[in-house]
C-alpha cells in the first residue's frame, strides 16, 4: 500500500463543501452578532453569497458603540442607561459637562 491511499478525498466532494460553506456561515453570523453586535441573519445571508467577502467588510466595519463608563462593558451609541449595571450615561456626561455629540466624536478620534 501507499501512502496515498490513506489519504481521504471525501472533504473535496460537492456536498462536502456545501456542508463546510453553511458552518463557515454560521460561524461569520455569530461572530458578528456576539462580538461586533450586528444582526445575524443579514450577515448569516451576506456569507452565504460571498463568505471571503463578508469576513473583509466585518473586519473593515469592526464594532460600532461606545464603552459604559462605569462598568467598562460595551455598549450601542444610542444607549442612555447601561443594560448591564443601570448605569446613567447621559447624566453621567452632564454632570461633567460632556454633551453626547463631544462624546461621540471624541470616541471617533
Amino acid at each position: 500500500m501507499e501512502f496515498m491511499d490513506f489519504i481521504d478525498y471525501n472533504f473535496l466532494h460537492p456536498t462536502s463543501f456545501l456542508i463546510y460553506h453553511f458552518l463557515i456561515s454560521l460561524l461569520i453570523g455569530f461572530v458578528a452578532k456576539k462580538y461586533l453586535d450586528r444582526p445575524f441573519l443579514l450577515w448569516f445571508i451576506i456569507s452565504l453569497l460571498v463568505p471571503f467577502l463578508s469576513i473583509i467588510i466585518l473586519i473593515i466595519i469592526g464594532y460600532d458603540g461606545n464603552y459604559c463608563p462605569e462598568c467598562l462593558k460595551k455598549i450601542r451609541k444610542h444607549y442612555k442607561i447601561c443594560p448591564y449595571c443601570n448605569f446613567d450615561i447621559d447624566k453621567y456626561y452632564a454632570m461633567n459637562n460632556l454633551n453626547r455629540e463631544h462624546r461621540l466624536s471624541k470616541r471617533e478620534k
